[in-house]
């Protein structure tokens, strides 16, 4: 079971699907190209393979885009500094290592170099990009341009921009995992292999050194992954969120 989110603008006691996430946070984007304002794009992100993690985010035209990849770091995937980070948008590619270089489907693609590289100069209303990080054991996020606003409306309340240029409109509630051996909620990912991993409740977590904590993010159990940044934790449960199936 896909789990629902809940919108940080409205404060609304409703809790969306990943569909109705989209059509509720539309209503409160505003364009208004004549206001002075700078433009946002408004992004869907999705994490591949992962189904459960889901986001919609509000982000500057112009910040540069390692503002995105420092984002995704902290809110879902980083667990070691030196890990490569990288974007395909179309048939380029920018890596957080300009002397990385990754062959893909699309075929090769040179890193650029030497500038930072803003939202608005690659990407527009409509383009779809796709987030790796970490090339050797990856976690992708795919990623999709909505559209453009330039104020917020219906808003009871609006939170506070990630260092000055993310926004989180909506976000997946923490997802909940049964305990395979128990039943109870699982508070662990027991990774003995890549391809052996269980949910375990606290008193059957067995081997603390397989034992991973579950975090609202697709890198739990990867990488000794241990948590989000603690300002965009959401480590929110909701308490009539079913047990989730994967």
């Amino acid at each position: 079971m896909q789990p629902r989110g809940v919108c940080f603008l409205c404060g609304s006691s409703r809790t969306f699907s990943v569909s109705g996430a989209v059509r509720h946070v539309a209503t409160h984007w505003k364009e208004a190209p004549g206001s002075g304002k700078p433009p946002f794009f408004w992004i869907s992100l999705r994490a591949r393979s992962h189904a459960l993690y889901w986001m919609e985010i509000g982000i500057r035209a112009d910040a540069p885009l390692t503002l995105l990849d420092a984002f995704l770091r902290a809110v879902w995937v980083e667990c070691c500094e030196d890990h490569v980070s990288g974007f395909q948008i179309g048939d380029r590619q920018f890596f957080s290592d300009h002397n990385f270089a990754e062959e893909d489907l699309l075929g090769p693609a040179e890193p650029e170099e030497g500038r930072s590289v803003r939202l608005n100069e690659v990407m527009k209303a409509g383009d779809a990009f796709l987030y790796t990080f970490d090339y050797g054991t990856p976690t992708r996020v795919e990623g999709r341009v909505r559209g453009v606003f330039h104020e917020i409306q219906g808003a009871k309340h609006v939170p506070e921009l990630w260092q000055g240029g993310v926004l989180v409109a909506m976000r997946n509630l923490k997802p909940v995992f049964a305990c395979e051996v128990c039943g109870q909620r699982a508070e662990h990912l027991l990774v003995r292999a890549p391809w052996d991993r269980a949910f375990r409740c606290e008193a059957h977590r067995e081997d603390p050194e397989m034992a991973h904590p579950l975090f609202n993010a697709p890198r739990s159990g990867v990488c000794g992954y241990d948590g989000p940044s603690p300002d965009l934790a959401f480590e929110v449960y909701h308490p009539n969120e079913a047990f989730s199936k994967s």
